[in-house]
């Protein structure tokens, strides 16, 4: 008894393999038209702005004096992550 053989039929019946092809590609391209656009939704990142005026103080002190400070206070905040 012989065995199906896939690739024989397949160069046997090039028309059908053909059509088979078309008809994948068309329902391909179909169905990425017919695609939801939210993929990837949009989503806010929360920032703030400071500023801080202090005459006199450099950049770094007034990271570490003043912005550390504030951001370790948001931290312990439970709504801000």
């Amino acid at each position: 008894m012989k065995s199906f053989n896939l690739s024989e039929w397949a160069l046997n019946h090039r028309a059908v393999v053909l059509f088979l092809i078309l008809v994948i590609a068309v329902a391909g391209v179909l169905s990425l038209t017919r695609l939801g656009q939210l993929e990837d939704p949009n989503f806010s990142v929360p920032s703030m702005t400071a500023i801080v005026l202090w005459p006199g103080a450099t950049a770094q002190q007034i990271q570490d004096e003043v912005l550390n400070r504030m951001e370790k206070k948001f931290e312990q905040l439970d709504h801000f992550a």
